[in-house]
């Protein structure tokens, strides 16, 4: 993809398929355009709307390609809003199967990171899964827009574009690896691709952990939902020591299950259609700090994810059977399926100790009952740092990661109470994020850390997301991005 931007242009002289031209409420152009001169008709009519999300195309004097994008009353405009109207603008762009965009930029509109909403909602929302359609289907289906051009005359332009780029990229290096078939996209496989990052990426180094050296750290939780898989456990750490004078260390811990058929639990038929997304955390996770070593970020940040299935044989785990934690807890397994703690557990465990980490936030797609409480607009936050809860949902709200805080307190230890064990990995129907929130604070001690379900985001994406996803995945990568840059 190629994006390019400049102050302003003849658009006589735009050499591209579409001109995309902002237009508020009252169809009145938020941009450097001469209506008379370009002789557009549309913006006559009585019957045009600017309302937000409002798409309509016409064609200019000189017959080329217009779409208006409609933004609303603008002192009712944030920034999301803006991204969202964005997105859409450029996934119909996508379906007309237009090669090349000149994108004039809202310039008559002031609001805090609002060409920054604009640049991030087009560049992520070109992004198509190919790899399985066939030529036929490919001649047809919605194309990714290979050039953009930005028009208009804004600060610092070229580092809000070079930056956008960056992230839309690796969200969708983490979408090809959540939409891949999990028979491709194994726990190897990802470790492989995160080896072949870190030889191209300064200051970014990888470590593969296999499952001789879980057992000999005692992950006794991860080794066991591993237990029937056809592949070994990977845990997968990349480290970006981006602040060499600085002690202090970001780590991300994420839930990589590459496929989950839910065990001996097993998942009903429709409950398994769309688990080779269950990594879809560990996706972003790796992603996030790919980007975060592109940008060159100041700060110092570790990513360490446990990628395996959730498979079935005669050596799965079994429910009624009891296996102890890297830090020597014992968990009774009631739920098989419950198995993305039992992996995060062992993995928080070795953050607190071996990295001695400033924080912990850890991401996971983790619970259908977070889907259940917040639906699919917002992904779980659950927090026993106050600054850090405030960080991420500021960092939510610029990325469009949205993400809402939810309790986490120790009386839902009772629903986890084990009368042969420490506790269990399940515990009633009722409260289920909450108490499997609290399951893996029992594996942090000290260090202050955050946990993200994103189970509502991970798996489930909507076509009018604000983030303009078709497909699976994605969420995160802005969130932890734009976390990490508060930090610097």
């Amino acid at each position: 993809m190629q994006v390019e931007s400049q102050a302003s242009v003849d658009y006589k002289k735009i050499k591209c398929d579409v001109v995309v031209i902002p237009v508020d409420s009252g169809a009145v152009p938020l941009c450097d355009v001469d209506v008379i001169d370009w002789g557009l008709p549309a913006l006559t009519r009585k019957d045009v709307k600017g309302s937000l999300n409002g798409l309509w195309s016409d064609y200019a004097a000189n017959g080329m390609r217009v779409l208006f994008v409609g933004l609303g009353e603008i002192d009712k405009l944030d920034a999301r809003g803006l991204r969202i109207a964005y997105a859409k603008a450029m996934k119909r762009c996508m379906r007309e199967r237009y090669g090349s965009v000149a994108i004039y930029l809202p310039t008559r509109i002031e609001m805090d990171g609002g060409i920054n909403a604009v640049i991030g909602g087009l560049l992520n929302a070109n992004y198509t899964f190919d790899w399985y359609r066939t030529q036929k289907q490919l001649e047809t289906s919605p194309k990714v827009v290979e050039e953009i051009l930005f028009v208009g005359e804004v600060d610092g332009i070229e580092e809000l574009i070079h930056a956008n780029q960056i992230v839309a990229e690796a969200k969708s290096r983490a979408r090809d690896w959540v939409n891949g078939n999990a028979n491709q996209i194994t726990p190897t496989h990802l470790a492989n691709d995160c080896e072949d990052m870190a030889a191209d990426i300064a200051k970014l180094k990888a470590s593969i952990y296999d499952r001789k050296h879980l057992e000999k750290l005692e992950m006794g939780l991860m080794c066991a939902v591993a237990e029937a898989s056809r592949e070994d456990p990977k845990m997968i750490i990349l480290e970006y020591h981006g602040n060499p004078d600085s002690s202090e260390e970001v780590v991300l811990v994420g839930k990589g299950i590459t496929y989950d058929t839910g065990g001996l639990s097993l998942k009903p038929n429709a409950g398994m259609l769309d688990m080779k997304t269950d990594m879809a955390a560990a996706a972003a996770v790796l992603a996030a700090i790919e980007a975060i070593a592109r940008l060159e970020l100041k700060v110092n940040v570790c990513a360490i994810v446990g990628a395996t299935e959730n498979a079935i044989d005669s050596n799965s785990y079994k429910p009624g059977d009891v296996y102890t934690g890297m830090n020597g807890v014992t968990v009774e397994v009631t739920n098989t399926d419950a198995e993305g703690r039992m992996v995060l557990a062992d993995l928080l465990c070795y953050a607190e100790k071996y990295r001695k980490p400033s924080c912990i936030v850890d991401f996971a797609t983790l619970t259908g009952a977070c889907v259940v409480a917040l639906g699919e607009e917002y992904a779980g936050c659950f927090a026993r740092s106050d600054w850090m809860a405030d960080a991420l949902n500021k960092a939510g709200d610029s990325s469009c990661d949205e993400i809402w805080r939810m309790p986490l307190s120790q009386r839902y230890g009772r629903y986890m109470k084990s009368s042969i064990a420490h506790m269990k990995n399940a515990g009633s129907r009722y409260g289920g994020s909450c108490t499997a929130a609290w399951f893996l604070g029992e594996f942090v001690e000290t260090t202050e850390w955050v946990h993200i379900d994103m189970a509502s985001k991970g798996n489930y994406e909507m076509e009018d997301d604000c983030c303009g996803y078709s497909t699976a995945g994605g969420f995160g990568v802005g969130l932890i991005v734009d976390f990490v840059k508060g930090l610097q």
